[in-house]
């Protein structure tokens, strides 16, 4: 997959996603399906939940709760952006997002602590979004586990070699 692409591979552009859903407090419409970034919303929650206390900020240089900083990167990861600068760039320059968090938002480094702290529960929550939203191939558990792993280490290597 070419980096920074609209759309994740493999899924004939089925998985649409919008940067700026992760400022708002968007629901899921009844009887519409549910779009990859509300299930990347909801995922992070859930995996956020799981923490002691999911309210509190990040502990990444940023004033931005968990679920929040987690739902954004794994929403960049699985849009093929993985250097922590061109994520910071990216989110820096969504509107929404400026509006909604003003000066709380992410720069690199702190992404990319971020990146290193909760690889595990970035996994997770890309995880929820293969098993809702499988790729074309299958969509057991060990291939699911697979591709979380595999972006989250692209996203690492990527990072780690680019700077």
């Amino acid at each position: 997959m070419q980096p920074n692409q609209d759309n994740s591979a493999g899924t004939g552009g089925t998985r649409e996603l919008h940067l700026g859903k992760f400022a708002g407090a968007d629901a899921p419409v009844p009887g519409q399906p549910e779009g990859a970034t509300m299930i990347i919303k909801r995922a992070a929650v859930q995996t956020a939940a799981k923490a002691a206390d999911p309210a509190v900020p990040a502990d990444d240089g940023t004033d931005l709760p968990l679920a929040v900083m987690l739902g954004l990167i794994s929403y960049c990861y699985e849009r093929g952006i993985f250097r922590s600068d061109d994520i910071a760039r990216r989110i820096g320059e969504d509107p929404e997002l400026a509006k909604a968090f003003g000066r709380d938002l992410p720069d690199g480094p702190a992404i990319r602590r971020f990146r290193r702290r909760h690889a595990d529960a970035i996994e997770e929550t890309l995880e929820t979004l293969y098993r809702a939203m499988p790729a074309e191939g299958g969509s057991d558990t060990v291939q699911i586990q697979r591709q979380a792993k595999d972006r989250v280490h692209d996203a690492a290597w990527t990072d780690n070699t680019s700077r």
